[in-house]
Formats: structure tokens, C-alpha cells, sequence
């Protein structure tokens, strides 16, 4: 799954995690003081090195975290340094994208489209907060499609994606925690069940989109007014990006798009459902 080159130093860390092997007891851990007769090696997958791996190359291109000290990657330093990745969603988003074949180089292109866009939508619609967002959304996917190096594929996978980050925190947070307890279960304890948990939430992350909705019923369920809305401008942005001038592109769609969150009727929730602009 993993195609991105990463760091010298990033390689050391994960190596020193994955090379590691971690104490399992089959009993319970007083009879395990007792004999060594029950214990065996955890080690972790072949897909939990990987997934670590991408997520402290995207921490590394991507994620600025100014409470790091020195350039140090304080890898699972308490369990709450995972869940605030999750109920984040950045790290949701970028592992569905890397999942759907960007690359770190892409999401970097991306959020460079995306700062632009937000920093213009500010200048131009200042105070008017709905109509701002809807300009983002809208020249975010117009900026990204534009793009040599992108086009409208990879645009509309990062930014549907940008979504399912928010949408898929809970599921996440749910997993991780049971995923915890199982290696707690298994014997290990602090870093050495944090680890595989997060190991497998990440990997876990496409099922969970691809389960998450399986019907109309399920669409209406899950998403809310503001996805629908930045769905449908955000495909509006790409299919207007054969304009050259972004401006003139944006008078042009504007009939089309949701300018506001209460104007989002559910004629847009089968609209964005019947043309999965949502997937």
C-alpha cells in the first residue's frame, strides 16, 4: 500500500518499533511473574509497520505540531496523542487518499490549492462566512483540477475525502479503542498495545468508508447539510475548471452551487447521492 519514500530518520523510528518484539502472556500476568513457560512474542504485521509508517511520513510532509520539541517524533507518546489525530480527521483524510493512490507529494499540491483558496474566499467574502465557504470549496477543486500535476481525479479524491475525515472520527475513535483493549487483553500494555491498535485503525479506515453507506437511507442518516453542500460545490469547481479566469468560472456556476448551509434541500441530498459525488 505504502509507495511514498520517507526520511532517514523517520525509517530509524519505525524500525526501532517494528524490530521490537513485545511480551505475551497466555495467562493472567501474576502467574505469568511465576513462569515464563506461557509467554510468547508479539510482533507487529506486515500492514500495522506499514500503516505506522505512512503516518509518520505524513506527519513529517504534512502535520505541523509546534508542541514537538526539536524536530522529536513523539510516537504514541500517550494514548490521547492518537485519539487527537483522530478526532482531528487529518490523518482520517490522508490515509483514504494515500489509500486511493495520491501520494504525500499530491496532498502537499493539494493543501497548497487549498490554503489559496481559503485565503481568498477570506479577501473577497469577508463577512459573510456561508458564502466564503462556498467560494473555497468551489475554487479548491477548480485550483486543483487546473493543476498539470493533478487534474480533476486526484482533486475530487482529496477533496470528497476532506469530508469522510469528519465523518468517520467516531468510527474510528470506536475502533481504536476496541482494538486497544484487545492488545490490553493480550498482555500488552502502554506503547506496546498503542501501536497495533492505531495500526489497525488506520488500515481499517477504507472499509469503514466503503461500509459506512450502502443506501439512500444511510446517505440521509450520515451526512448533514454541510457535506452535501461542500460536495455539490466541489464538483462544480471541477467541472468548471475548463474556464480560465476562476472568478468568471465562479459567476458561471453560482445558479448551480449552495451558497449557504439553510438553503441545502433534499432535492441536493438525492442530487450528491444519485451522482456520488460523495465517494
Amino acid at each position: 500500500m505504502f509507495k511514498t519514500m520517507i526520511k532517514a530518520s523517520t525509517v530509524a523510528l519505525i524500525l526501532a518499533i517494528s524490530s521490537t518484539t513485545f511480551p505475551v502472556y497466555a495467562s493472567n500476568n501474576s502467574e505469568a511473574t511465576e513462569s515464563s513457560e506461557n509467554e510468547t512474542k508479539f510482533e507487529l504485521t506486515e500492514e500495522q509497520k506499514e500503516a505506522l509508517e505512512f503516518y509518520e511520513a505524513y506527519k513529517e510532509e504534512l502535520y505541523d505540531d509546534s508542541s514537538e520539541e526539536d524536530g522529536e517524533v513523539k510516537l504514541f507518546a500517550k494514548y490521547d496523542d492518537n485519539q487527537k489525530q483522530l478526532r482531528q480527521g487529518n490523518v482520517i483524510e490522508a490515509f483514504l487518499n494515500e489509500d486511493e493512490g495520491l501520494s504525500l507529494s499530491d496532498m502537499r499540491r493539494l493543501k497548497n490549492h487549498a490554503d489559496e483558496a481559503r485565503d481568498t474566499a477570506e479577501r473577497y467574502y469577508k463577512n459573510d462566512s456561508m458564502l466564503r465557504d462556498a467560494y473555497r470549496h468551489f475554487l479548491w477543486n477548480y485550483l486543483g483540477s487546473n493543476d498539470s500535476r493533478l487534474g480533476q481525479v486526484q482533486t475530487r479524491i482529496a477533496t470528497t475525502n476532506h469530508e469522510w475525515g469528519l465523518l468517520l472520527r467516531q468510527d474510528a475513535l470506536d475502533y481504536y479503542d476496541e482494538r486497544l483493549s484487545y492488545y490490553t487483553d493480550l498482555g500488552l500494555n502502554g506503547l506496546e498495545a498503542m501501536a497495533p491498535a492505531f495500526g489497525d485503525t488506520l488500515n481499517r479506515l477504507p472499509k469503514m468508508k466503503r461500509n459506512k453507506i450502502s443506501s439512500y437511507s444511510d446517505f440521509k442518516s450520515v451526512v448533514d447539510d454541510s457535506n452535501v453542500m461542500d460536495w455539490n460545490n466541489n464538483y462544480y469547481g471541477r467541472y468548471y475548471s475548463y474556464m480560465d479566469d476562476q472568478d468568471a468560472a465562479f459567476k458561471q456556476a453560482k445558479p448551480f452551487l449552495i451558497l449557504a448551509e439553510s438553503k441545502v434541500k433534499s432535492s441536493d441530498y438525492r442530487k450528491v447521492y444519485d451522482g456520488n459525488w460523495y465517494k
